[in-house]
């Protein structure tokens, strides 16, 4: 999700720097947040504003929120004015007519800028919306008034994150689109207005989201490494510019074969009865991280426990004991294609949660590659958090050409210290 404060191009590519100025710059490094200079240092007129690390604020050593909550008779009690012809209306994921006006404004108007293409089909949206405790508030729509057609859509589900050593109940915000035709109306800087006022009155103070476009200020840069497994149907569909998959010698191609089996004894795909085991051995496997979800059973049925088309996960079972020591999981995504002949869907897995004590984490991920090829997926995505960048490159993932790195960044929440991507433990879908 691109969530920067002003329309461009692009749904989700909506940038809120001064025209004048550079629109895109060097995040951050591994282990501090530095202030650019101020000849490069470009304005963002939304966000100054809004309680965000500013550029200029780097050099401070506070750390934790912004600003402190206010009672809640304080609040805006009315939502934010809208541009004439346009009002607020909810969005109800569960109601069938109001979630089909959703999928279909997102899968005509949503564009994530990046390789490959990005679609949320309606289970992987229900998927995404419907998670644990999730408030239909939060999911704001703005309307056309003279033709009821839903036109702008912002999101944010509720979630509890430690960040180092503090919890914080906050907002995961995972979708933002504007119709491609009102990208001039500056419906974004309204719609994070809103979605604020609204989480606000929920007792939700802070928000994490990510783009690849640069606003103040990001605390952690991670970007997309992948695995191809169909290069010819990908280089007719224009996504690989050469066939690199000619040009690789014999002995190379041998070497990065997959086996046709997985070769982990007790790996199997993950059943309801391994729910609590997984609960356990994530909790402990995300203390590692800096900044990671706080996981219960619940959590683990929803985004974990195996569901057809959206999500599966694989666990090791030790033969002996029966003991759960090691899992793994993947989610699917789904693109319809278009006036293609030859192909007609684009189809790849996105590494997603993990957890290891036994079986190394190498080990265990080609074998789920094994799985991945299977059902016949075209490629496979990782993001390099998690620590999945420590060790991809030696199962043949890379960096594709036109890959854009993703900024991570927080919402009424200052760090002293940038967090790498090795440190962070988070997926924002």
């Amino acid at each position: 999700m691109d969530f920067t404060g002003e329309e461009s191009s692009s749904s989700m590519a909506i940038n809120d720097t001064d025209p004048s100025g550079p629109t895109d710059g060097s995040p951050t490094s591994s282990s501090t947040l530095r202030s650019p200079s101020s000849s490069s240092t470009p304005r963002h007129r939304f966000w100054e504003t809004q309680p965000v690390m500013r550029l200029e604020d780097v050099n401070n050593n506070a750390q934790g929120p912004i600003m402190a909550p206010i009672p809640r008779s304080a609040i805006k009690q009315v939502p934010y004015n809208l541009p004439t012809n346009f009002e607020w209306r909810p969005i109800d994921i569960d109601d069938d007519a109001s979630f089909a006006k959703l999928h279909g404004f997102l899968d005509k108007n949503y564009r994530e800028d990046s390789t490959f293409p990005y679609s949320y089909c309606k289970d992987f949206l229900r998927w995404v919306l419907g998670a644990p405790g999730h408030i239909k508030s939060l999911h704001v729509g703005v309307f056309a008034k003279n033709t009821k057609k839903l036109v702008g859509f912002i999101s944010g589900n509720p979630a509890s994150v430690r960040i180092k050593d503090e919890h914080l109940r906050l907002a995961i915000v995972n979708i933002l689109c504007v119709h491609k035709k009102l990208r001039s109306k500056r419906l974004v800087p309204v719609l994070i207005k809103e979605l604020t006022r609204r989480a606000q009155l929920k007792g939700i103070w802070q928000a994490i989201y990510a783009t690849t476009h640069f606003c103040p200020t990001p605390f952690c840069t991670t970007y997309w490494i992948d695995r191809i497994f169909n290069h010819v149907k990908l280089f007719h569909l224009g996504l690989l510019t050469v066939d690199e998959n000619i040009f690789i010698p014999g002995r190379v191609k041998r070497s990065r074969k997959l086996p046709k089996e997985t070769t982990t004894r007790g790996f199997r795909r993950m059943e309801p009865r391994d729910v609590e085991a997984v609960t356990v051995l994530l909790q402990e496997y995300l203390n590692k991280f800096l900044v990671a979800p706080k996981v219960d059973k619940r959590f683990v049925e929803h985004f974990v426990l195996p569901k057809e088309d959206l999500v599966q996960s694989y666990v090791v079972e030790n033969p002996a004991t029966n003991v759960i020591t090691d899992f793994c999981s993947f989610f699917v995504q789904k693109k319809l294609l278009r006036n293609y002949p030859l192909y007609s869907e684009l189809k790849y897995a996105v590494l997603f949660y993990h957890a290891s004590s036994v079986t190394p984490v190498e080990k265990m991920m080609r074998d789920l590659l094994v799985v991945v090829k299977r059902e016949g997926h075209d490629l496979v995505r990782a993001h390099g958090l998690m620590g999945y960048a420590s060790f991809l490159d030696r199962l043949f993932f890379k960096e594709t050409a036109g890959t854009r790195m993703v900024k991570h960044y927080l919402y009424n929440y200052r760090l002293r210290a940038a967090v790498d991507h090795t440190k962070l433990g988070l997926f924002l879908l």
